[in-house]
């Protein structure tokens, strides 16, 4: 395939094509495969030289399939030759030396290159070593052998807008496709673009005055209130924090991506979870908040809509989210705002209205709604 992709090549095959189709016979539009990158020849490597040999080396190679792979072997997408690259650059290139994938399948996903080489593949001068992979970026340069050896610079032909985040999670991660959206904010599914790690991406706008108002949701305070909880918690059944942005305009709340998506869904879905199914589940839901109560946090807006798995399957493990509403709560301190998700508040909450005071126990009421509801 390698010289299919050249472009004297590429234009003779499709002039080719077009003159054997018969137009009359086709009542629909020809199909047209999707080019998403493009891999430039370098100009540059090797102390200033060309790494390719004069006039046979390709000016780019379109990506169209959802998976490139460089090497020796003839096997590859693009198998390095003699007649076409340096011989002392050959000698030490693998017969599979690395791979660039593509999920078209998964809207706005990142481009990944995987190191399948023993001397090294490089992205920018990094190497990302043999197994490892990393997420390629518009105009990165792609080295092979040694940093030096540069042959292609990566064009991504599908690239995702990264500047709506500040350049400190853009550097660090790939922004990908929306995997949620509420009152407070979305939820957008990122990369780690060093380990390819998949993590939910929580933003949470700050406040702004509307109508001499401000949206209590978004109150800054609440959202700090969120974080130091969401810091303070470490336990396998609650949603686990990597880290925490701050800007003027939001809160960037990098979270461990739950695969299974929430509880509700599978309700919804199922209509009815057996015993054993939801006895398991249950179990780490209770557990959750055993250990929220001992740390003194109350949750308050404990439903199914804030119960991930981490799975489809069903021994799989439940995680409890959103702490936008949750409190710490000392000996000497008690709660009596009204909040959460009426269906699954308790009595006392309800009967708090700001003036009389509750407990955690309320946690426990909304778990035996969320169990009726099975």
């Amino acid at each position: 395939m390698g010289d299919d992709l050249l472009p004297d090549s590429a234009n003779t095959q499709t002039q080719t094509q077009n003159s054997q189709i018969d137009w009359s016979q086709h009542n629909t539009p020809a199909y047209i495969p999707t080019i998403w990158g493009r891999l430039y020849s370098s100009k540059v490597s090797i102390t200033g030289k060309h790494c390719w040999k004069s006039a046979q080396y390709p000016e780019y190679l379109d990506l169209i399939q959802s998976e490139f792979t460089l090497g020796r072997a003839l096997t590859c997408t693009f198998a390095m030759r003699k007649e076409i690259i340096k011989e002392s650059i050959i000698s030490n290139v693998s017969k599979h030396h690395f791979t660039i994938t593509r999920d078209m399948s998964e809207p706005l996903c990142p481009s990944i290159i995987t190191d399948l080489s023993y001397n090294g593949t490089f992205v920018n001068g990094e190497l990302i070593g043999k197994g490892k992979c990393r997420v390629l970026d518009d105009k990165d340069e792609i080295s092979i052998t040694h940093p030096i050896v540069k042959i292609f610079i990566f064009k991504d032909l599908l690239k995702n807008e990264q500047d709506q985040v500040p350049k400190e999670i853009s550097k660090k991660y790939y922004i990908s496709r929306t995997l949620g959206q509420g009152a407070c904010g979305l939820v957008k599914l990122i990369y780690d673009k060093v380990t390819c790690s998949k993590y939910a991406m929580k933003i949470i706008k700050k406040s702004r005055l509307t109508n001499g108002h401000i949206n209590h949701l978004n109150d800054p305070e609440k959202i700090m209130n969120e974080i130091n909880i969401m810091k303070a918690v470490r336990h396998p059944c609650i949603i686990s924090t990597e880290e925490v942005f701050d800007s003027r305009e939001a809160v960037y709340i990098v979270l461990e991506l739950m695969q299974g998506g929430e509880l509700f869904d599978r309700i919804t879905k199922q209509g009815h979870l057996s015993e054993q199914f939801t006895k398991f589940l249950f179990r780490q839901m209770v557990l959750a908040v055993k250990y929220l109560h001992s740390q003194g946090i109350t949750h308050r807006d404990l439903k199914p809509e804030n119960v991930l798995l981490e799975s489809q399957d069903d021994d799989t493990l439940v995680k409890i989210t959103d702490f936008g509403l949750s409190k710490f709560v000392g000996e000497d301190s008690f709660m009596k705002t009204m909040c959460g998700t009426p269906l699954y508040l308790a009595p006392e909450v309800l009967r708090a209205n700001g003036q009389r005071s509750y407990g955690p126990e309320v946690d426990v009421w909304s778990l035996g709604v969320i169990f009726f509801v099975w």
